[in-house]
């Protein structure tokens, strides 16, 4: 298989170093579940180990040469074109070769895990022997159960014989418990019984030491019952004058609605003096004002003669002189 890849990686006459070298390629998912299934089945411990295992090898990140590898091999793969009839035969048998050393590479990093995983085999296989031990100590279980039946299933045929006689216990049982419900009450009021009688007892003493100050207030009281005796009659007798008068209360109404009448007969010719007396006022108030202005007018027109006389005095008295010649 090296010699092949040797040859399969040499430069072919004619053509450009773009032969890719040796891709190493990441296990595929089939592969991964291949290796994970028995790690399902093994103990939780083995799981987890070969998980990690898995993990740190699946994601070991690519070398600088896998990755230039991986350029070369996405340049072989693009398609050819123009005349390469010798790049064309070889591109074939270059892809097997690959696939196979791919295969061959999954197939080295696959034995890893599985002789990882020849640890949890044997836990299984261990596990699965105790498990065979126990359905066998299981099964012999069941075959005294199932006897157990057998016996059980006679016993229940027995049994259905006495239920009759089961019953009527039964019954006559609800009667007892019933009458045990009757004599809990009763004991608890003879209890309450108890305590009341022993509280009685108890009130007893204090009852006695009552006995004379009630005797010592039955004199006092004695007292104030002739003073409410005289209470009563004075209240008998404010009585009778308060109906007396409520009786003169009500011939006064009376007496206020008798006069009613008269007063809504003088109520009319009240209000006919009123109006008369409204237009007085107002005739009063006209001649006042009447009054007033002729007043004002009178003392206006003294002033402004006073005042023309003496405006005009010089020529008055020139007059006055001729006249006198």
């Amino acid at each position: 298989m090296a010699t092949s890849s040797a040859r399969a990686d040499a430069p072919v006459a004619g053509e450009a170093t773009t032969t890719p070298a040796v891709v190493q390629a990441t296990p595929t998912p089939v592969a991964v579940q291949a290796a994970a299934a028995p790690t399902e089945q093994s103990a939780p411990v083995g799981k987890i180990e070969m998980r990690k295992e898995l993990k740190g090898k699946v994601s070991k990140k690519p070398s600088k040469a896998e990755r230039e590898a991986e350029i070369k091999a996405k340049d072989w793969d693009k398609p050819i074109t123009g005349f390469h009839p010798l790049k064309r035969l070889v591109r074939p048998v270059w892809k097997l070769r690959r696939e196979a050393q791919d295969l061959e590479e999954n197939l080295v990093r696959l034995q890893g895990p599985m002789e990882g995983l020849q640890p949890a085999f044997t836990k299984m296989e261990s596990s699965m022997t105790g498990v065979e031990a126990t359905i066998g100590s299981m099964s012999d279980k069941l075959a005294g159960l199932n006897t157990n039946l057998t016996r059980l299933n006679a016993d229940l045929e027995k049994l259905s014989e006495i239920t009759p006689a089961v019953a009527g216990v039964h019954g006559e049982l609800k009667q007892l418990s019933k009458l045990r419900e009757d004599l809990k009450e009763v004991t608890a009021v003879r209890d309450d019984v108890r305590i009341v009688s022993r509280q009685m007892r108890e009130l007893q003493k204090p009852l006695d030491g009552l006995k004379s100050p009630m005797v010592a207030v039955t004199l006092p009281l004695s007292g104030v019952h002739g003073q409410m005796g005289g209470v009563i009659d004075k209240m008998t007798t404010v009585q009778e004058k308060v109906v007396l008068m409520h009786q003169r209360l009500d011939s006064l109404s009376e007496q206020m609605h008798q006069l009613r009448e008269p007063i809504v007969g003088v109520n009319q010719p009240l209000s006919e003096v009123r109006d008369s007396l409204r237009q007085l006022n107002q005739l009063l108030v006209a001649a006042i004002t009447v009054t007033c202005v002729s007043v004002v007018v009178l003392i206006l027109s003294v002033i402004m003669g006073c005042v023309l006389l003496y405006r005009f005095r010089h020529t008055l008295l020139e007059f006055v002189g001729r006249k006198a010649k």
